[in-house]
């Protein structure tokens, strides 16, 4: 994200809270790009695949309707915590009700891939003890992580360095590179500080995709550091 300094620039969750047509474009782009957490909360609450899928279109369905902005209010200023509470009620109002929302009445709002949301519920470990609520933040923690990564990815794309992104993204991952600089300065025939001055400007610019991404989810910029901050304890 590119602003001048002493501004902060206007994020799609800032449009959120705005009058008019341009509010509800958003939620649906945030829900698009954040409905998997909100699937693994219901499915860790359920238990069944199918229940949950209900739930999580259930939600949606509300959240886009008009009905649903009601739930907005100046202080929800994260996204990811707003969310949160909507899926907590509606869990809490659909299970006082004999008759569920049955995925929208038949109008989904959104196209979701349930198949792969179950595939990744499955087979991703260490989710077991975890909370409904914690299972969500680290989910979603995962979910701007992965994000932030497939920018980086098109702009390094963009710019011709595809070649550079993909040899040294495992050090971005916490693995480390299975080469030294060294090596990896002979077989591009550079300097070895010319390859670490690489690996530092990928570092540098995927923490600023990261932050970017929760700018996207925040609407005050004085809580972005500690949005940042509780996004890391999620993956604890």
């Amino acid at each position: 994200m590119q602003h001048q300094a002493g501004t902060f620039p206007e994020t799609r969750w800032s449009l959120v809270h705005r009058a008019g047509d341009r509010r509800g474009d958003a939620l649906e782009e945030l829900c698009q790009a954040y409905w998997y957490p909100v699937y693994a909360f219901f499915r860790r609450r359920s238990k069944r695949v199918e229940d949950a899928q209900e739930l999580t279109q259930g939600l949606f369905v509300l959240l886009l309707s008009r009905s649903g902005f009601t739930a907005l209010t100046p202080e929800a200023g994260r996204f990811r915590s707003w969310l949160l509470t909507c899926a907590r009620n509606h869990w809490r109002d659909e299970h006082a009700r004999a008759t569920r929302l049955k995925r929208g009445g038949g109008q989904a709002p959104l196209s979701f891939d349930w198949g792969d949301a179950e595939d990744r519920y499955t087979r991703e470990p260490g989710d077991e003890t975890l909370s409904p609520e914690r299972l969500y933040n680290r989910k979603w923690t995962l979910m701007v992580l992965d994000r932030a990564m497939d920018r980086l990815r098109v702009r390094y794309t963009k710019n011709g360095r595809l070649d550079v992104f993909d040899r040294f993204r495992p050090a971005l991952l916490g693995d480390g590179l299975e080469r030294s600089y060294a090596e990896h300065a002979v077989e591009l025939g550079l300097s070895e500080s010319a390859v670490k001055m690489a690996v530092k400007r990928l570092r540098e610019r995927y923490r600023a995709e990261v932050r970017g991404e929760v700018a996207d989810t925040v609407d005050d910029p004085d809580i972005l550091d500690n949005e940042l901050e509780l996004l890391l304890e999620g993956l604890n």
